[in-house]
Formats: structure tokens, sequence, C-alpha cells
């Protein structure tokens, strides 16, 4: 396999090799030559193609778009745009040492995520609480099956942002024939047998910034990048809560709900007043 950072350089000597051959003598075997050569550069510049798209984060390129110094300078400014150069720290002083930023981070992040007091919660087991049916709780409880597990992986976007392990979803529905048996073993061995091995739950954290130009540690959005595995894990499960969710939540629950508005509730009060 061609090391990303060589394959321009293998294009250009592969097209050489292959304009000599074409403005040579045409014998059977320079035209066996010829082909072998012309499907060799049309697999790298596929690569090519797919790596720039990945860095470039260009979502809506579609096949048949070349790889053009666009997909390159997007690729440099996103990289500009998401380096922490400097932050501002909780006395208000701009920290650029790379330590103090990483120790600016650790510590707002420690307090956010650090409780504080965790309220009154006596009273919790009083709330009105919906119950699944029979037929439900069965559909639930039914094994997960490699049909499943297919099916989800091939749901997923081919070319998300990495993950630890470096594979995205597409190295995987690429080469289902080759790992389907180990994918679907390691998936049905949590989902079935809760057996999970401990390296597949490891996740990068990377912050996103909330505005164009972030000076602080609130106008950033950190988000987990999990390995592959660990996502098809996790939407299988999904994919099977989702039948049964519509049975427990209430009509009137408006937030995070697709086709519902928070903003929903303060429309329907309103109205009520009137």
């Amino acid at each position: 396999m061609e090391k990303l950072g060589h394959v321009q350089n293998s294009i250009k000597i592969k097209q050489g090799l292959l304009n000599s051959l074409q403005q040579g003598p045409i014998t059977l075997s320079s035209k066996n030559h010829v082909c072998i050569l012309a499907k060799e550069i049309d697999r790298l510049r596929e690569g090519d193609d797919i790596y720039w798209c990945q860095r470039s984060r260009a979502l809506w390129r579609v096949k048949g778009d070349q790889n053009t110094a666009y997909f390159h300078a997007l690729s440099a400014d996103r990289g500009q745009t998401n380096q922490i150069t400097s932050i501002e720290d909780d006395q208000g002083v701009i920290q650029t040492d790379v330590a103090k930023v990483h120790e600016v981070a650790v510590a707002f992040y420690k307090q956010l995520f650090t409780s504080q007091n965790g309220g009154n919660l006596a009273n919790i087991d009083r709330l009105p609480t919906p119950h699944l049916g029979t037929n439900s709780q069965a559909a639930l409880e039914n094994d997960f099956t490699s049909e499943k597990v297919k099916n989800c992986l091939f749901s997923m976007t081919g070319n998300k942002a990495s993950s630890p392990d470096g594979m995205p979803a597409l190295f995987f529905q690429h080469y289902w024939p080759i790992v389907e048996a180990d994918i679907c073993k390691m998936v049905l061995n949590f989902l079935n047998n809760s057996i999970f091995l401990r390296k597949f739950n490891f996740t990068l954290i990377t912050l996103i910034p909330k505005v164009e130009r972030p000076v602080s540690m609130v106008q950033f959005r950190p988000i987990a990048l999990s390995n592959t595995v660990a996502k098809i894990i996790a939407k299988t499960m999904a994919l099977r809560l989702k039948k049964v969710m519509p049975t427990i939540i209430s009509d009137t629950q408006s937030a995070f709900m697709p086709h519902r508005l928070i903003t929903d509730n303060i429309l329907l009060a309103y109205e009520a007043t009137m």
C-alpha cells in the first residue's frame, strides 16, 4: 500500500512511464503494460481524492469532482482554524505556552464535569413512569443477529472523522467480506453476552470551535471520536430502542425529539391563556 505522502510522486512516475509507452512502438506487451499502468494510476488518484476529501471535510463533494488545489487549501485552512495557539484562563490572562494551554483546558473541564451538588432526589420515584408492553419487552430482549450488525454498519456515513484506530466505517464497509466474521463476533459478544474489550472503548477528545476565533474554553465544544466498533454497538442498540421509544415518550416532550421544537410548548402555553 502506498504511503499517502508519496501518492502524488508515484502518480507522476507512473504517468511518465505511461506516456513513454504510448509514444513508443505498439506491441502486445506494451499494450498490456499500458493497461496495467492506467489502472494503477486510476487507483492512486482515487485514493488521493478520498484522502484530500476527508482532510478538507467537504461533505458536499460527490463522485466525479476533480481533486483540485481547493481541497488542499481547505484542508490547510481547517488546520490553522482548529489549532489552539492561545487561550484565556479563568483569571483573564492569555496563555500562549503549550503546557499552560493544556493546563487551562484540563482545569476547565475538570471543574465543568465535577458534580457540585446532586440535589434532592428523594421524590424522584413519585414521578409517573411509563411502562413497556409485553411485546415491546420481548422485542428488546431478543438476541441481536449478524444481519442487524451489517445493516447498522452500512447505514453509517463512511468517511466521518477518524477514530483512535484510524479506520473509518468506509474501511469496514469496503472490506466487509473479509472482516465480517470478526466484527460480528466482537459486536455480538458485547450485545448478547456482555463481553467487550476495553481498548475498543478508547476515544479521542477534540475541541470544536463554536465561534470563528475562540479565545476562551467556553467557546469550544468537546466531542469524542470513538472507534468504529464502539459506534456500531451504540447504533445497533439505538436502532432497536428507536422502535419502542414512541410508546414511552410523552406527546408533550418536545426537546431533543425529531420534528419537534422546544418552542412548541411555549406556543401551546400561550394559546392556552388566550
